[in-house]
């Protein structure tokens, strides 16, 4: 069979709590913000489907994973660009991928870059891993829930995304990972488990207690 499509990044499939939709927040970016792959690609846009963490300053920026030091506390999961300031049209915006790198808004509060958020411990959400090697089975993806995992940031040079994966290579019983793997995607778009972009479902592996049960998908 041929690989999977590639879909990016963590996407909401359900609360865990029984709402109907998701809860959504919002978060803002400080002036001139880099977003960067360690070792991967550069000034990236941070959009949908990317990890967000919160700064000191109270900002956020992009969740660092495997491919650097891990972030300690992921807040949530970008749904959408609020604004941002086109420095070329001179006016504010919310149109394309997300908000750019290095956009200096400066001083002004209503020039300050703001995204949308669902917070991390609110939602299941799926997310494609990060090779083909470490399972390639479907029983072999079940085998794996209950486990904790790191996600990567996959972005490499010259792409305008990170590109978060689950990196599944690195599935464990230990507690302190961000991600639990709660089951395997049974959608159309997932039907290759021999190949690349399997789909699996995680939540927060935060002071929340997992329940298989409230998958119910």
């Amino acid at each position: 069979m041929a690989d999977n499509a590639v879909r990016y990044g963590f996407r909401y499939v359900k609360s865990r709590y029984g709402g109907g939709n998701a809860p959504i927040q919002e978060a803002w970016i400080a002036t001139a913000a880099s977003f960067d792959v360690n070792a991967g690609a550069q000034n990236v846009f941070l959009g949908e489907g990317d990890p967000i963490v919160q700064l000191s300053d109270g900002s956020v920026t992009l969740g660092v994973g495997s491919e650097g030091t891990d972030s300690t506390t992921l807040l949530g999961i970008v749904q959408g660009i609020k604004q941002y300031y086109d420095t070329a049209k001179g006016v504010m915006t919310a149109m394309g991928p997300g908000i750019p790198s290095d956009l200096a808004w400066g001083t002004n509060l209503a020039r300050q870059s703001r995204v949308y958020f669902t917070p991390i411990e609110s939602a299941i959400w799926a997310i494609q891993v990060d090779d083909a090697v470490t399972a390639t089975t479907e029983a072999a993806y079940q085998a794996f829930i209950g486990e904790n995992c790191r996600f990567v940031n996959t972005g490499t040079s010259g792409q305008l995304r990170a590109f978060p994966k689950l990196d599944i290579s690195t599935h464990a019983t230990t507690n302190t990972f961000p991600w639990k793997i709660i089951g395997v995607s049974q959608t159309a778009q997932n039907q290759d488990y021999s190949g690349q972009n399997v789909e699996l479902y995680v939540i927060s592996n935060g002071t929340l207690a997992s329940n298989n049960a409230i998958l119910g998908i």
